[in-house]
């Protein structure tokens, strides 16, 4: 068994230590130069300093291996040399952070043509300061018009990833009289939000909860409501112990989820809460 600490929340509030093993699976680094290869004491690619300068060296036309050399010779000696693959790591994500610039042009001529085809077409990118597209914004006349009579529910979503570039598509969806979704607005974050304001008048929002905060300050009226897939996503990385602890949870946590009746998911929340001691947890 490797080293680990089991704590659990009491009633009072009090955190309570129910075990601590500190034995290791595997024997300790006793050298000098065998510690320095460690994660902890491999940080200069990692840090801020050492990612602007490798992608300052990139720019100017250095190779990896130059980099690599160059850097070594700026950085502090308690720290482990960089190595090639990592001055590649960095710079392949710095062109993945910025990749968009070459289709930029494009872009915007393609919505500038629709425009004067469609007076109510609506559109808007976000640059970054080097003039990288960040987010784009679009709706057209047809979606702004289903709006304004069909606006009941709208739904945000942010879990869309599209093609080779890694960029979020994230749709305004509304429903029709015949329960059917239909496309309102395109496109990403803060700035997006503030747009469907500006282009749609909007009042109800349903997103992510790591754009909670952001939707309280833009849409002040909007009641968060998570979707069954970020529950279950939340519940596997939280329910792992219980789960190996009990042979009989996960059937009976199941039918919890599974429940047609508001009386019966409360009745089973009290069983679950009883027979494996949720309330310590929640």
């Amino acid at each position: 068994m490797s080293r680990n600490l089991r704590i659990t929340r009491q009633e009072d509030g009090k955190w309570l230590v129910e075990s601590f093993n500190d034995t290791h699976n595997h024997d300790l680094t006793m050298t000098a130069t065998k510690v320095m290869k460690n994660r902890s004491h491999s940080s200069f690619h990692r840090s801020i300093e050492g990612k602007s300068l490798m992608v300052q060296f990139g720019q100017a036309g250095f190779k990896p291996s130059q980099i690599k050399k160059a850097a070594n010779t700026m950085k502090t000696s308690n720290i482990a040399d960089v190595t090639s693959k990592q001055c590649v790591d960095v710079l392949s994500e710095q062109q993945k952070q910025h990749k968009g610039k070459e289709f930029y042009g494009l872009i915007k001529h393609f919505f500038q043509d629709k425009t004067l085809v469609d007076s109510d077409q609506y559109f808007v990118v976000d640059l970054s300061d080097d003039q990288y597209p960040r987010n784009i914004f679009w709706a057209d006349d047809r979606s702004r018009y289903a709006y304004t009579k069909l606006r009941d529910v709208v739904v945000f979503d942010v879990t869309y990833m599209t093609n080779k570039f890694k960029m979020l598509f994230a749709p305004f969806t509304g429903v029709n009289h015949h329960g059917s979704l239909y496309f309102l607005l395109e496109h990403c974050l803060k700035m997006k939000r503030k747009r469907h304001l500006n282009v749609s008048e909007g009042n109800y929002n349903r997103s992510r909860q790591r754009n909670g905060k952001c939707n309280k300050k833009v849409f002040p009226k909007t009641r968060h409501r998570f979707c069954s897939w970020h529950i279950m996503k939340q519940e596997t990385e939280h329910l792992r112990s219980y789960v190996s602890h009990y042979s009989d949870f996960q059937e009976t946590h199941k039918q919890w989820v599974n429940s047609d009746t508001i009386e019966q998911f409360e009745a089973t929340w009290e069983v679950m809460c009883s027979k494996y001691e949720l309330e310590r947890n929640y």
